[in-house]
């Protein structure tokens, strides 16, 4: 793994992905998503992603919050915006992410998710003992 990741702290326990839902008083439930699926982004391969679709929408989203990093949906353009191959979505995904700051904005994310959540993570992580 790379020295600039968060996930070198956590511990994979489980093959399940959980997409996060965040509710208005500010709770938070992980949901199983069982139709998702691994993604390796060009780019950021030391990342755990995952693509599940919803409501005729593909979310990316990072594993170890669950929180969702694109939205395919919010595409700037008309055509990506009604792609639905996945492999054609992955040309697109590098060039997105690095838009909206790359890795350290990945790792903010993240971050910002537990401090705001009380520490919440995916049921797929633990903690690593140190």
């Amino acid at each position: 793994m790379s020295e600039n990741n968060i996930l070198e702290y956590y511990e994979q326990i489980s093959e399940r992905y959980f997409a996060a839902r965040i509710f208005p008083d500010g709770k938070v439930i992980h949901l199983w998503q069982p139709l998702a699926k691994r993604i390796k982004v060009t780019g950021y391969e030391d990342f755990d992603m995952f693509i599940y679709c919803e409501k005729k929408c593909f979310y990316l989203c990072e594993s170890l919050t669950g929180a969702v990093l694109l939205r395919q949906c919010d595409f700037p353009t008309r055509q990506l915006r009604r792609l639905r191959a996945i492999k054609e979505l992955l040309k697109y995904f590098p060039e997105a992410l690095n838009e909206r700051g790359g890795r350290p904005a990945i790792n903010q994310l993240i971050v910002n998710f537990m401090v705001d959540h009380d520490q919440i993570i995916s049921p797929r992580y633990t903690p690593k003992k140190v």
